[in-house]
């Protein structure tokens, strides 16, 4: 494989393996309890929710569409998947984890190949973008978006 292919990601849908999870857990759950329970089965699944192992897909998968639906395609997804003057597509990798948790999803982001030139203003877009990603995951409004680059300011904010 080429170090082009090894790039290229299916970005699918938000929140998409993480439903599938979910589900996969739910149909697991009420096949076993029709086995166990045929005559009952149907008002037993009607009473019932699932249980937090399951749940916690469901939730993940929320949240990870909400999250979506308010960042892409704003600037933090086109600033960061279309590259930019000094980095063009493909230059570097931008590596989103997403763990569910006890209370949410957790997500971890990792910016590699960077070139040492472009580390301060990509942390300074990060750190931006990351505190009002933070907002909207909890339901907020980050309200209007005036980020303006480092290199464009033209005032002292060059280094972090």
């Amino acid at each position: 494989m080429s170090a082009s292919e090894s790039r290229e990601l299916d970005t699918g849908a938000a929140g998409a393996s993480a439903r599938r999870e979910h589900e996969r857990r739910r149909a697991n759950r009420q096949q076993a309890v029709r086995e166990k329970h045929s005559r009952t089965a149907a008002l037993r699944l009607a009473l019932a929710s699932g249980p937090a192992h399951e749940m916690v897909w469901a939730r993940g998968a929320a949240g990870e569409e909400r999250v979506a639906t308010a960042v892409w395609p704003r600037n933090l997804g086109k600033a960061h998947a279309s590259g930019s003057h000094d980095l063009p597509p493909g230059a570097s990798t931008v590596e989103f984890r997403l763990t569910p948790a006890a209370r949410g999803t957790r997500v971890d982001l990792v910016h590699s190949d960077l070139p040492d030139a472009g580390l301060d203003g990509h942390a300074d877009g990060w750190t931006h973008f990351l505190s009002r990603l933070e907002i909207v995951a909890a339901g907020g409004d980050a309200g209007p978006d005036d980020w303006v680059p480092i290199e464009a300011r033209g005032d002292d904010k060059q280094r972090l």
